[in-house]
């Protein structure tokens, strides 16, 4: 084993995201649907310690996954998803791939503050390194918080490694001194072929293509497959709601509203920025850009504890009804500390115009939401308003 790598296992950042959801904590990561029946690889970090997982399709849509096999040693899990006829991706082979290859990354980094579109990231294989249980591809192809699990692909779109971590460039510059710059991991798909072959019981080929291809057509090939994962640590007891449960209707939390003698705390500029960019996704076309914004599960105005098909379906039944919406933010909005480590109230006043081919209806609110901070990726968990003033303008 060479000298370098004790100090990179203390270096090393599994690339899974967290955030918090009303109290749970999920985990997300990346993975990539290999077969038409549902069968998907990640890494076995992203699913440890969830009592469930559930998969997010490239159209938005929310499935439950089953977990087949995991491999704890070589940080690889296979899932299962109901349905047939999915969108997949080719499977390469690893032993062929040589120091400066082109790659491209695939996965759902920080999803949770900038959005739920799969990214790209191309770069080169930089070396082969040996570790304790199996090989790493090092790669230079940035990586960020979920990407974990996601496929690594060569010039002919086929998947020929799994991201598993990058270089916790802080830690190691407290050690040695320097921070390292763009030295990034993924496991050798080669290494999954006992998980692959669970999905082929009767055997399994390489694709071998041969062709290679840009950029942008590996990209487009290659989205529908790769899927976004959520792993919810369970925390609560026995019979509470969990991600799918049907909705609350017990009405908002009293830790909706800060106490009124909470003193104001200095606002981040993401979190500022985080805040006007979910203000202004109402009046987005796009449903997904304002979803994008929310956790798992968020107490919802009046309705108390909802999921993202209740909000999902609020907001598409709101735009129909007002197909044109304007938002004026009033105020710099104003941070309090909440309930809970890395947790803000966030206030601010905002000024509203609704239309339809025959009505207009505009006001003033003021506006609470309860934000979770997981090192800069941000999440509302709760909102709650108070219209001021109401004045409808029907024809």
């Amino acid at each position: 084993m060479s000298r370098w790598w004790p100090l990179l296992v203390l270096a090393l950042g599994l690339m899974s995201g967290w955030f918090s959801a009303s109290g749970q904590e999920v985990k997300s990561g990346s993975g990539f649907i290999f077969h038409r029946d549902g069968y998907i690889l990640t890494n076995n970090h992203v699913v440890a310690g969830s009592t469930e997982q559930v998969v997010v399709l490239s159209n938005g849509n929310r499935v439950p996954a089953k977990l087949v096999a995991a491999d704890p040693k070589k940080d690889l899990a296979l899932l299962k998803i109901p349905g047939s006829n999915f969108p997949v991706l080719p499977i390469g082979e690893s032993r062929k791939m040589s120091v400066m290859d082109s790659v491209l990354v695939m996965g759902y980094p920080m999803f949770s503050t900038i959005g739920y579109d799969v990214s790209a990231y191309d770069g080169k294989i930089n070396a082969i390194r040996q570790a304790d249980h199996a090989p790493l591809l090092q790669i230079d192809a940035n990586i960020n918080p979920g990407n974990s699990g996601g496929p690594l692909l060569n010039d002919r779109g086929e998947v020929i490694g799994i991201v598993v971590a990058k270089i916790n460039a802080m830690q190691l510059a407290k050690t040695m001194g320097a921070i390292p710059e763009r030295i990034n991991f993924a496991i050798p798909v080669d290494e999954a072929r006992s998980m692959i072959l669970r999905a082929y019981p009767s055997g399994f080929t390489p694709s071998n293509r041969t062709a290679a291809l840009r950029n942008q057509e590996i990209f487009a090939e290659s989205k529908e497959a790769t899927v976004l994962i959520l792993a919810p640590k369970e925390e609560h007891p026995a019979g509470q709601p969990t991600v799918n449960s049907p909705p609350s209707r017990e009405g908002p939390s009293p830790e909706i509203l800060p106490g009124p003698n909470t003193e104001p705390v200095n606002m981040k500029p993401t979190l500022l920025a985080f805040v006007e960019a979910f203000i202004q996704s109402g009046a987005s076309d796009r449903l997904d850009s304002a979803m994008q914004f929310y956790a798992p599960k968020v107490n919802y105005y009046d309705k108390g504890l909802v999921d993202e098909v209740f909000i999902r379906r609020d907001i598409s039944e709101f735009r129909r009804r007002w197909p044109r919406r304007e938002y004026q933010l009033f105020n710099r909005p104003v941070a309090r500390a909440g309930p809970r480590p890395h947790q803000y109230y966030v206030g601010y006043r905002i000024g509203y115009m609704l239309r339809d081919h025959r009505d207009e209806v505009h006001g003033i609110s003021d506006v609470t939401i309860l934000v979770q901070d997981d090192d800069e990726t941000y999440s509302v968990l709760a909102v709650h308003e108070i219209i001021e003033k109401n004045d409808s303008l029907g024809q």
